[in-house]
């Protein structure tokens, strides 16, 4: 299966969890996958929190981050 993300029309929102600042998200859904590429604007965050459902796969690519 190819997934051509960029024919998904991008979503903007606050933060996660109580995040700081804004994120950008385009988001694939079936009834076997949920795949969530997600650009967090500079100077925000996804909040603390504990995965309590599925798996979550972070890839970072070109920022500096801290987990």
């Amino acid at each position: 299966m190819r997934i051509d993300f960029n024919e998904i029309a991008s979503m903007t929102f606050p933060g996660m969890d109580n995040g700081t600042g804004m994120m950008s998200a385009r988001m694939y859904n079936d009834e076997s996958y949920r795949i969530i590429p997600t650009a967090i604007h500079p100077g925000g965050s996804i909040g603390t929190h504990k995965q309590e459902s599925g798996d979550d796969m972070n890839l970072q690519r070109g920022i500096r981050s801290r987990c």
